[in-house]
C-alpha cells in the first residue's frame, strides 16, 4: 500500500515560479553587455567606413597632383607668390572644382576661401560638429624637416615647385601629403590634441633644431602657453599651419611654433584614426603609418632628397 504524502510535504517541495533577484540581475547585465558589444561593433563600423572615405579622399587629392604634374612637369609650390595660394588651390581643376579654381582667379579669394570642399575634410576628424568647418582642411603638404637647418626639403617648397628628377630619395618613399586634425576654432579653448603651443625661447640657427625638437616633445599640453593660431583652418592659403605641415615631431606629438616663430616651427601630422595617419606619397600611393614609426624613418621620409635608404615597413 503506497504511504499518502502529506500537505505540509508537498508544500515544503514546491518551487516558487519566476527569476529571482540574482538571476534578474544576471540577465540585465548580460543584455547590458550584448548592448555594449553592438553599439562598439557598429561604432567601429562607422569608424572603418570614414577611414576609408579620408583614404579615399587622400588617392583623389594624388590624382589631382598627378594631374598636375602631367601637365605642368612638376608639382605645384607649397605657395603660389601673389596670389598666397597653396597646393590645393592649384589642384582645383583636377578634382572637379574648375568654377571654385575660377573664381579664385577672378580675385574671389574672400569668398571662395570660406567654401567647405568635401574632398579636403576627413570626416574621422569630428571638428566639424563642434566647430567652424568652411574653409578648414585635414590635408597638408609636406614641407621637410626643419627650415632653420634644412630649408624647404620635403615633396613641396615654398615658393619653388619641385620635379620627380628632384625627389632623389624616390616618390614612392617621399611623403607628399598627410592628415592632420583642424582646430581649434577658438584659440582660448585648450585642447591637448588640436591647440597650438609655443617654446619659450626661439631656436632659428641651424644647430638649434633638436633643441627646439626637444623642447616642443617635452611641453606639458596641459599647461604649455597657447599661441593664436588654429591648424587648417584656412585651406587656400599656402603656409605652415594652414596647408604645410613638416616631419620635425613624431606623428601625434605637440604642434608648437618656435618661439613666436611660425616657419621654423613644428607643425605635426595627426588624425583621429586609432594608432597613426594616412599618408599620401610622391608616387599617389596611399599608407596607414603608425605612430610606432622610428622617428628617424619618419624624418627621413620627411626629405626628398636626403639620400636615406627606406624599406616599405614602417
Amino acid at each position: 500500500m503506497i504511504p499518502r504524502k502529506s500537505p505540509r510535504g508537498d508544500r515544503g517541495r514546491c518551487s516558487t515560479a519566476g527569476f529571482t533577484v540574482i538571476e534578474l540581475l544576471v540577465v540585465l547585465f548580460v543584455i547590458a553587455v550584448l548592448i555594449a558589444l553592438v553599439v562598439a561593433g557598429v561604432m567601429r563600423a562607422r569608424e572603418a567606413a570614414r577611414r576609408l572615405q579620408c583614404v579615399q579622399n587622400l588617392h583623389q587629392i594624388g590624382l589631382g597632383l598627378q594631374s598636375y604634374l602631367s601637365s605642368f612637369g612638376v608639382f605645384p609650390p607649397g605657395y603660389q607668390a601673389g596670389l598666397g595660394s597653396s597646393f590645393l588651390v592649384a589642384i582645383l581643376p583636377y578634382v572637379e572644382q574648375k568654377p571654385l579654381y575660377d573664381m579664385l582667379e577672378n580675385g574671389g579669394l574672400t569668398t571662395a576661401q570660406q567654401v567647405s570642399i568635401a574632398l579636403y575634410h576627413c570626416p574621422s576628424d569630428g571638428s566639424t560638429s563642434h566647430l567652424q568647418s568652411t574653409g578648414t582642411t585635414n590635408y597638408a603638404g609636406n614641407q621637410g624637416t626643419g627650415v632653420q637647418a634644412y630649408g624647404y626639403n620635403g615633396a613641396f617648397a615654398y615658393t619653388d615647385v619641385i620635379g620627380p628628377g628632384q625627389i632623389t630619395d624616390g616618390t614612392g618613399t617621399t611623403a607628399a601629403v598627410s592628415e592632420w586634425l583642424v582646430g581649434p576654432f577658438n584659440v582660448m579653448t585648450r585642447d591637448p590634441v588640436r591647440s597650438v603651443f609655443h617654446t619659450p625661447k626661439r631656436w632659428d640657427q641651424p644647430g638649434e633644431l633638436e633643441l627646439f625638437a626637444s623642447t616642443c616633445h617635452n611641453l606639458d599640453p596641459l599647461t604649455a602657453e597657447l599661441t593664436p593660431m588654429t591648424v587648417g583652418m584656412i585651406w587656400t592659403h599656402g603656409d605652415f599651419g594652414h596647408t604645410l605641415y613638416n616631419h620635425i615631431m613624431t606623428i601625434g606629438e605637440n604642434t608648437c611654433q618656435n618661439g613666436a616663430g611660425v616657419q621654423t616651427g613644428a607643425w605635426t601630422a595627426k588624425s583621429n584614426h586609432s594608432g597613426g595617419v594616412n599618408v599620401l606619397f610622391a608616387d599617389g600611393d596611399v599608407r596607414f603609418i603608425p605612430a610606432t614609426i622610428n622617428p628617424k624613418v619618419w624624418t627621413a621620409i620627411g626629405t626628398r632628397a636626403g639620400g636615406e635608404v627606406v624599406s616599405g615597413q614602417y
